[in-house]
């Protein structure tokens, strides 16, 4: 509705990111919407990105569904990643955890058969509705997650993890969250009190839900905001705390934790 103004608004929110010196930024994906052609899908990537220039600071990419209407190898090299999952050491004891639910996307522009029955078949699975918007994890990033996690248990940190999609029905229309969600929830259950908070995007009314000691923020997108701002800042603090605060558009909140768990026998390898 106000798509138009969205790339005025992206350039207000990195001049208040360099006004506030914060550490780094992330942004959780969609960061176009996709073109009649992916020629002009790649045009709109380099604008927005252009946009983006001025930080100060680092940019951490989220991929979302409507990113993938550029190919993978060129989003990638765009957005200077080797692959669409990873993982950051951000401040003593807090590791960010960036997934990519777009994994297996039919709507992709380089989407192959394989991508669309797999896709298919992960919604018979799960009884998930098939949308043209779709999106689900692949086993190998499953297992990835669980490594991760086990090694913020090891070290003792706390995770934050960054997702275009949701992963909770209750901090977001059910349509909008990734496709095995009830596997990934699964995943996040073997470390408890590890994984502080869920942050994502896609589903652009917001929401937010607290599922077994782990925040779900679904944070309300800049594209529909009838604000001048749709951006926020976020504190994490020793303690596990998170306080975010929200301009315009963006709710403000704040989130306590809780302690991270040893459970024998459980914090193991991820089995599809």
């Amino acid at each position: 509705m106000f798509y138009r103004s969205s790339l005025n608004k992206l350039r207000r929110a990195v001049e208040d990111f360099n006004r506030r010196d914060v550490e780094f930024v992330i942004q959780l994906g969609d960061l176009i919407d996709g073109n009649v052609s992916e020629d002009l899908s790649e045009k709109d990537l380099g604008t927005a990105l252009a946009a983006t220039e001025e930080l100060d600071v680092n940019l951490y990419h989220v991929i979302g569904n409507h990113c993938r209407s550029v190919s993978l190898p060129h989003l990638l090299a765009e957005l200077r990643l080797e692959k669409g999952f990873y993982s950051e050491v951000v401040a003593k004891g807090w590791r960010v955890i960036v997934l990519n639910a777009a994994d297996i996307f039919r709507g992709a522009v380089d989407a192959k058969h394989s991508d669309r029955s797999a896709l298919k078949a992960m919604c018979d699975e799960y009884n998930a509705v098939d949308v043209p918007w779709a999106g689900g994890i692949s086993d190998e990033q499953m297992q990835w997650l669980n490594d991760q996690l086990r090694i913020c248990l090891e070290q003792r940190q706390r995770a934050i993890i960054c997702s275009h999609y949701p992963t909770w029905e209750k901090a977001a229309r059910g349509t909008h969250t990734i496709v095995n969600a009830p596997a990934v929830l699964e995943i996040l259950d073997r470390f408890p009190g590890v994984v502080v908070a869920w942050f994502s995007g896609h589903d652009h009314l917001g929401g937010y839900a607290t599922r077994k000691g782990v925040h779900h923020i679904t944070f309300e997108a800049i594209v529909e905001s009838r604000e001048d701002t749709a951006h926020g800042f976020v504190d994490i603090f020793e303690d596990g705390s998170i306080s975010i605060e929200g301009l315009g558009a963006v709710s403000s909140r704040e989130l306590c934790v809780e302690e991270a768990t040893v459970v024998p026998g459980v914090n193991g390898d991820f089995v599809s």
